[in-house]
């Protein structure tokens, strides 16, 4: 009570520029709704105009994070230093580790994926992924083993609540301990907005001093797929030595996942007619370093039955049987990582808006939870941004999941829609891709007006200006000024590109995973050609790179101011 967003948003980014908060993203699980392909959902193109994976995304979002501390972090050294020295120095001292749990299955993928991509300009040290253990997979009916073959039994992964034994045998607590975190905040992967390292909801569990924290959104109908974040009450009668008996109750905070909640209190209303019910739990948590270890503990015999359809041996027959659509034969055991939250002293909500941090993607195609909806999402949120900092759009038209109507600002550029003021004068075409300076490595020039360039070459959006990625920054920034122009040339080759922002070379064809590159030639040619230009490429005899108006790339760049709330 009493307490304002802009004081939890503060709070927040001192608890990061102290280098105590560590970042845990749940990458278990088969995504067995997404693909069959085997590729994991977070390094999976799930169809944004730059065609950055999740996992990418939520990369960049802790480096505008680590920006914004350490741009914070100088001002607050002392405004207007003598040294520049100094001011860089400072600048390079903050960092937020990630730990990343995976499973068996993922955990090279995701690992050479990541090594590929130069960690999307995290620090390869701060970076380290770890596996959760497998329980065995039962019959519904019976609740015997069930048989993956003739010599195995059906393993499967052991929930998101495998997270502290896993961060126990992977030996991240001992990294915990030894950089002197205190806090770590974990995140599903499975949601296209999560707000990674969210200095407000860490400044919200530091300032009330919470050994937990759970982060929701409201539910709007009975059916919402999502865990209920509530509290349990527990009797306990004691006999006194007068032989009275005294009942103790007390309460201990809960999220009850959506199918093990009773029915008919889905739907109870409270006295405003609100749910009485009403926060739903979006897969984001702050745990403190002390709880970790002790919830190791906590729900380890906890367990949550999840019946699914699996195909299974038959130990009799030694042949393979495919249940039919709907059987649910098969009984999955998992631990749930809010089973730890009765565990803590002190638990917190803390209530956001959906529509700017919630957009959970489960399946591939259309529809709830989908690829197509998490796009819309993304791309309604960015469009918002614009138009609050003033930006106007053709006739219009609102951003969606159509090809031709997506928007996208790099997580570089703005976090949650600081940066964007004052860069938009003129009218913006859909689809549209805002990116940062570095990612625009890829093309010899930028279609920047000359009276916008002193306002962009500033704008520095990684870490450190004098470590690899900020120096080949700043020669690009320094290419553009020097070779400004107005088109856009994007190599032809299928090769790396040679500009300055060049990270090394790509693994051969035949190693090389899923890419998530930033320009796609045939994509935007494809794309000219059904909204009719006719526009065609014109080779250029000296450089082999070929000339268009590519529809994705705003002419503006995002300047340098420092990010802060304007509503409550």
């Amino acid at each position: 009570p009493g307490f304002r967003k802009e004081q939890f948003f503060q709070m927040g980014l001192d608890y990061l520029m102290a280098g105590e908060v560590a970042v845990c993203m749940l990458c278990g699980g088969r995504d067995s709704h997404f693909s069959s392909d085997g590729i994991p959902k977070v390094v999976s193109d799930v169809g944004l105009p730059s065609q950055k994976t999740m996992l990418q995304l939520f990369f960049e979002r802790v480096v505008r994070v680590m920006h914004i501390i350490n741009r914070y972090r100088v001002r607050e050294a002392g405004a207007g230093a003598s040294s520049k020295s100094t001011s860089m120095k400072t600048r390079m001292t903050v960092s937020i580790p990630i730990y990343i749990m995976c499973n068996e299955e993922n955990k090279q993928i995701l690992t050479e994926f990541l090594e590929q991509h130069k960690y999307f300009g995290v620090d390869a040290q701060d970076v380290l992924c770890f596996s959760q253990d497998y329980l065995p997979v039962l019959d519904a009916e019976t609740g015997k083993y069930l048989l993956a073959d003739k010599n195995a039994i059906h393993m499967y992964p052991n929930g998101n609540g495998g997270l502290f034994k896993g961060l126990h045998d992977g030996g991240v607590l001992s990294d915990v301990k030894c950089r002197g975190i205190t806090g770590v905040f974990c995140m599903n992967s499975d949601n296209l907005l999560t707000k990674v390292a969210d200095p407000e909801f860490l400044g919200f569990a530091r300032l009330l001093n919470l050994d937990a924290g759970v982060k929701t959104i409201p539910r709007l109908t009975p059916s919402d797929l999502l865990g209920i974040y509530c509290h349990y009450s527990k009797t306990v009668r004691k006999r006194m030595a007068t032989g009275e008996i005294e009942r103790e109750v007390t309460h201990k905070p809960s999220v009850v996942e959506y199918f093990e909640f009773p029915t008919d209190q889905k739907s109870r209303k409270g006295k405003t007619g609100e749910f009485y019910y009403e926060a739903g739990n979006m897969g984001q948590y702050f745990f403190k370093s002390e709880l970790l270890v002790k919830a190791t503990a906590e729900i380890h015999n906890k367990m949550h039955v999840i019946k699914k359809d699996l195909p299974y041996m038959n130990h009799k027959t030694g042949e393979m049987v495919y249940p039919p659509e709907g059987a649910l034969n098969a009984a999955r055991l998992e631990h749930f990582i809010f089973d730890a939250l009765p565990a803590s002293e002190m638990c917190g909500g803390y209530q956001v808006v959906a529509e700017q941090e919630f957009a959970r993607i489960k399946r591939a195609g259309r529809g709830m939870d989908s690829m197509a909806a998490g796009v819309a999402a993304l791309g309604g949120l960015h469009q918002m941004w614009l138009i609050e900092k003033g930006g106007r759009f053709a006739n219009d038209v609102t951003a969606s999941d159509q090809f031709d109507k997506r928007c996208e600002i790099s997580p570089l550029v703005s976090y949650a829609g600081e940066d964007l003021a004052g860069n938009f004068p003129a009218i913006i075409d859909l689809p549209f891709y805002l990116p940062s300076h570095l990612e625009a490595t890829s093309i010899d020039a930028l279609a920047v007006p000359e009276e916008w360039i002193d306002k962009s070459k500033d704008n520095i959006t990684y870490v450190s200006e004098v470590g690899e990625v900020g120096l080949m920054e700043m020669q690009f920034t320094q290419f553009v000024l020097a070779k400004h122009a107005t088109n856009i040339k994007v190599r032809a080759s299928s090769g790396k590109s040679q500009t300055a922002g060049d990270l090394g070379d790509l693994a051969e064809s035949s190693e090389r995973l899923p890419q998530t590159p930033h320009w796609m030639e045939q994509q935007i040619a494809d794309l000219e050609a059904s909204l009719g230009t006719g526009k065609k490429a014109a080779a250029q005899q000296d450089t082999g790179d070929k000339v268009f108006q590519n529809p994705h790339l705003n002419r503006a760049l995002a300047t340098t101011t420092l990010f802060g709330h304007e509503d409550d």
